[in-house]
């Protein structure tokens, strides 16, 4: 099973740009702005829907390709790589580890990820407003109806290296950024196997995730 992915070295490349445009002063936000982050958000609902109302006519694979296709559109994978490690950190690995890192890490995340997606069913998710978010993001905040009831998702957007929006993190009930708890448990990992022990650490999940999905 293969990713359709740029070359490792442009992906490394495009998150460091990524993090020196985040240093960038904040714009304000204007309506222009407002409603195209709304459509970002608005199209990845779409898509899982329509994933979902096909599921039944899909194989398998066809399920898990869909579910990688709708999460590389909707989600800036390279600035969230960068991201997970810090910007400090990342910035003072070679290129040749950046690249390793970013392509590993997409590939966990595609592999992870797509298995909920393509279980998507009957949740609701209704777009309650978008407004400035936190460092110069734009938020989109939701409220999501599932079996286990209602939560709100704060869905935070940065333009990428295109000047295209697309996710950047998400934020649960006002207090769980899914982007802080990957850079805590990252950092942990650092911290007592060092970058190679990372990296082992996510192609191994992955080799097993992938196993379990062809």
């Amino acid at each position: 099973m293969t990713f359709s992915l740029m070359r490792p070295r442009r992906l490394a490349a495009v998150a460091l740009a990524i993090l020196t445009l985040a240093a960038a002063p904040a714009q304000a936000l204007d309506s222009q702005q407002a409603e195209q982050a709304r459509a970002v958000v608005t199209q990845l609902a779409d898509d899982l829907s329509t994933l979902a109302s096909r599921s039944a006519d899909l194989s398998r694979a066809e399920s898990v390709e869909a579910a990688r296709d709708i999460l590389r559109d909707s989600f800036d994978l390279e600035r969230i790589a960068a991201a997970t490690v810090g910007a400090s950190r990342f910035e003072k690995w070679t290129e040749d580890q950046r690249a390793d890192y970013v392509d590993a890490f997409i590939r966990y995340t595609l592999a992870s990820q797509t298995g909920a997606l393509t279980r998507y069913e009957q949740e609701k998710l209704a777009i309650e407003s978008v407004q400035e978010g936190p460092s110069g993001l734009v938020m989109v905040r939701t409220t999501y109806s599932g079996a286990d009831g209602a939560s709100t998702v704060d869905f935070m957007l940065a333009r990428n290296a295109e000047r295209r929006f697309q996710i950047v993190d998400l934020v649960v009930d006002g207090a769980v950024s899914q982007l802080q708890l990957r850079r805590a448990e990252f950092g942990s990992v650092l911290k007592s196997k060092g970058y190679d022990g990372l990296l082992a650490i996510l192609r191994e999940k992955t080799e097993k995730l992938l196993a379990k999905q062809s």
